[in-house]
């Protein structure tokens, strides 16, 4: 039976591919494969159950109202309005690439496959990051992609979104497979006459990711 935190995130994953591949996809979509869950699982230290609650593209202004909701999570009837000091409700759709939750835990997930993390997109998450009331629950955070990430600025981060409590210590990392099909891939960008990438180019080009 789901925790009253799970049925609160369940209210608001509203994301159009989700439901959308849900139906294309159909039972399989359903469940996280038991061998990433053993990967996160040995990341972040902890056991997970074999279905656990999860979501994609999950906004934070939706995690943040939840959060602030603990640590019953009551939504009916809806709460009333909250002073937006600091903004949380920012209209920008910022999200979480994956969100996993089951009991009083959350665990939040940000993906790169072909690109690498800026360290303006980091400060923007970090940010959202330290706003999150997590007070409630149990807060993870990971980051996956195929390589490691190295001098990524994560000044701010906070020291339940590392792995260990010290505020030296790095985010979790797992490894999201896929190398040889990134060794490969293909992207379209702008670049000038000459086909040299340029943001302000008037012409586009096929590059190697």
């Amino acid at each position: 039976m789901d925790s009253p935190l799970v049925k609160a995130l369940k209210r608001f994953n509203r994301k159009e591919r989700f439901w959308l591949l849900s139906d294309a996809v159909g039972k399989p979509f359903a469940s996280l494969s038991p061998a990433f869950l053993s990967k996160v699982g040995t990341e972040l230290g902890i056991d997970l159950p074999p279905n656990p609650w999860w979501a994609f593209d999950y906004h934070f202004d939706w995690l943040h109202a939840v959060l602030t909701l603990g640590p019953e999570y009551v939504l009916q009837p809806l709460p009333g309005r909250f002073i937006n000091d600091p903004e949380i409700a920012t209209g920008n759709p910022e999200d979480l690439d994956l969100i996993i939750a089951f009991g009083r835990t959350v665990i939040m997930i940000e993906a790169k496959f072909t690109t690498s993390w800026t360290n303006i997109q980091m400060s923007s998450k970090v940010l959202r990051l330290k706003a999150l009331p997590v007070e409630h629950i149990d807060a993870h955070f990971i980051l996956a992609s195929p390589r490691k990430p190295k001098r990524l600025d994560i000044t701010g981060l906070p020291r339940w979104a590392r792995k260990g409590w010290d505020e030296t210590a790095q985010p979790c990392h797992i490894i999201l497979p896929g190398k040889k099909d990134q060794d490969s891939a293909l992207m379209v960008s702008r670049c000038d006459a000459e086909g040299v990438k340029n943001a302000a180019g008037g012409h586009w080009k096929i590059f190697e990711a």
